[in-house]
C-alpha cells in the first residue's frame, strides 16, 4: 500500500469516501426538510390566497409568493447550493414583509 508521510493512501480514501456519503446523506436529509417546510408555507399562501376577506391586490401578492416557493421548492429539489437557499429565504422574507405592509396600508392589521 502506498504510503505518503506515513499515512496509508487507502486508508485516506475510506475516510474521504465515508465523509463524501455522510454529506449526501446530510445534504438529502436537509434537503427533504426543507422542502415540507416550503409545501406547509406554500399551503399557507393558497389559503391566505384563497380567503375571501383577503383583498385583491393582497390576493395577488400571496400568488406571487406562491410562485416564488414553488421556484425555491423546485431548485432546492434539483440541487442544494446553501448560498443560493438563503439568498431565496431572504428574498421570500422581503416578499412577505411587502405583504405585511399591503395588509397594514389597507387598514385592516
Amino acid at each position: 500500500m502506498k504510503t505518503i508521510g506515513g499515512y496509508q493512501l487507502g486508508e485516506f480514501l475510506k475516510k474521504a469516501r465515508r465523509l463524501k456519503k455522510s454529506l449526501q446523506k446530510d445534504t438529502q436529509e436537509l434537503r427533504q426538510k426543507l422542502l415540507a417546510d416550503l409545501e406547509a408555507m406554500f399551503d399557507i399562501a393558497k389559503k391566505a390566497a384563497t380567503d375571501p376577506q383577503t383583498k385583491p391586490k393582497q390576493a395577488q401578492i400571496w400568488v406571487r409568493i406562491m410562485g416564488y416557493l414553488g421556484q425555491v421548492m423546485n431548485s432546492i429539489s434539483e440541487s442544494f447550493d446553501e448560498a443560493k437557499a438563503l439568498e431565496y429565504f431572504e428574498n421570500l422574507e422581503r416578499m412577505i414583509r411587502e405583504a405585511e405592509g399591503t395588509q397594514t396600508e389597507s387598514g385592516t392589521a
